[in-house]
């Protein structure tokens, strides 16, 4: 496996093909951590395969956005 690692990406290029979402999130957390780097909450990645081997590029995911709450009002429709 090689990695680039930094607080706001992480690439792997693995030589196999694209292991399980778990095993993803584990190896990318490992990364950051090898770099001392804390690990993010989310992930957002894109994963690549060519010829038996993985290209993984890894950001924090961005906060959810806020959504409305019930009690809001809602907007009522003109008939």
């Amino acid at each position: 496996m090689t990695d680039t690692v930094s607080d706001n990406a992480v690439a792997l290029i693995l030589a196999s093909s694209a292991p399980d979402a778990n095993a993803l999130k584990g190896r990318i957390r490992e990364a950051l951590l090898s770099e001392g780097l804390p690990s993010w909450n989310g992930i957002d990645a894109d994963i690549f395969t060519y010829n038996g081997r993985t290209l993984v590029l890894a950001r924090p995911a961005p906060p959810l956005l806020s959504r409305p709450t019930l009690s809001h009002a809602r907007l009522k429709r003109a008939k």
